[in-house]
């Protein structure tokens, strides 16, 4: 037994059987990594694509494994296509120049771009996994460079999301708060602070693409190189890493939040406090307790826009609470059990769910988002086709209704 740094990785140990076969040795691997080369982390939040997949793409039976490799594929290629309608949709809302006299609407124009990069990034890292895995890419420059750049973009984007989600909950509470306040919803302040988040994103990141590595996995057949995209930290910045994926969830998380709370404490007071005095003011033609119940009732029926957007800023993080939740307690797992894979790939996949339903979760709500949309040439060309649909169902219906009277009087 010796010490194997060029076969077993994260300091790994090696058992060599044959000395004659390079491919006779088994590795024993160091608390929270597993594989044939300790290959995989399973540390605090250290969990990749590959490790997840790595049983259901490696172990079963060959046609599970082609079912399971269509599915990596289709379906996030379905869900960029879906994801491309609702943020082109956004984009074109949010590219308007009364959506951008202030902040937000800079704040979320560019999350709609980061979006679709980030679904982009998802299909091309899925792919670029199971096609490694399954040994298919042979150049090994290609493949190194599309593991590094592909984990590294995957990471950016997402967390780009969080923190601009974060900036528009705060600006909200900034307008509410300050009524005559025009500073930090000035789209000058918002496009410095879109720069700041991400160069500052770009840069703490920057580590995954110098330790991202792709490897071959020794003890892979001659007809089938299957290689791997790992991460191969030294500890210290093994523990920078833990915290800045911390540090990226649960500061947009609690600016979410705490804005979240503030605003909506806020805008119920206001409210409230209106309502209050033309209940008081009347309160002369309400007979009983129930009419003041409805006053209040209608109180959050018509102002339920403003009370809802908080509530939608924080869908990012909510979406991805499941994932954080399952890493922190799946820890230094080495994921045999079938349940706790698919749950985590399954949890994986709804984080995207935000990225995907831009135009459903940031413009439907919104009465003037929704207006400003109509009047793109994009809204425009829907509401044309929507209403030729609406008509030609028309036209369908009474020609059935015809047809039925006349069927019935032929019949009478």
């Amino acid at each position: 037994m010796d010490e194997c740094a060029e076969r077993c990785l994260a300091g790994g140990q090696c058992i060599r059987g044959d000395l004659e076969d390079r491919k006779d040795f088994v590795c024993l691997c160091p608390r929270c990594y597993y594989g044939s080369i300790c290959q995989h982390n399973t540390e605090l939040f250290s969990f990749t694509l590959e490790t997840l997949l790595t049983y259901d793409l490696y172990s079963l039976s060959v046609a599970v494994q082609q079912v399971f490799s269509s599915l990596l594929i289709i379906i996030p290629a379905i869900l960029f296509v879906i994801g491309a309608l609702n943020n082109v949709c956004c984009y074109a809302t949010f590219n308007r120049t009364k959506p951008l006299l202030v902040g937000i609407g800079h704040y979320l124009r560019t999350v709609s771009i980061i979006n679709e990069l980030a679904l982009l990034s998802l299909l091309l890292k899925l792919i670029h996994t199971v096609f490694s895995i399954k040994g298919h890419i042979v150049h090994h420059t290609m493949n190194t460079i599309s593991c590094k750049i592909l984990s590294y973009f995957l990471s950016c984007t997402s967390r780009m999301s969080y923190w601009l989600m974060g900036m528009v909950a705060v600006e909200r509470v900034y307008v509410t708060w300050y009524l005559k306040g025009t500073w930090l919803k000035s789209p000058r302040i918002a496009k410095c602070i879109i720069a700041t988040i991400i160069v500052g994103i770009v840069v703490s990141n920057i580590h995954e693409v110098i330790f991202y590595q792709s490897i071959e996995d020794p003890k892979s057949s001659d007809t089938n190189n299957s290689t791997w995209c790992v991460t191969s930290y030294p500890s210290i910045i093994a523990t920078y890493n833990q915290a800045n994926v911390i540090l990226n969830y649960i500061m947009p998380f609690l600016i979410n939040f705490l804005s979240t709370i503030i605003l909506t404490i806020l805008i119920i007071r206001k409210k409230w406090a209106i309502a209050t005095k033309k209940i008081s003011e009347h309160s002369h033609t309400l007979q009983n307790m129930r009419a003041t119940f409805h006053s209040y009732r209608n109180l959050f029926t018509e102002n339920k826009e403003l009370i809802l957007a908080p509530l939608i800023t924080m869908l990012p993080q909510l979406f991805s609470l499941p994932q954080f939740i399952l890493s922190f307690s799946l820890a230094c797992q080495e994921l045999k059990v079938s349940w706790q894979r698919y749950l985590l790939i399954v949890s994986y996949f709804i984080t995207y769910l935000p990225q995907v339903l831009s135009y459903k979760l940031y413009v439907s709500p919104s009465s003037f988002y929704k207006k400003e949309f109509n009047l793109t040439k994009l809204g425009k060309k829907i509401t044309k086709w929507q209403k030729k649909i609406v008509k030609k169902t028309e036209t369908t219906s009474v020609t059935l209704n015809k047809s039925t009277n006349q069927a019935m009087a032929t019949i009478q």
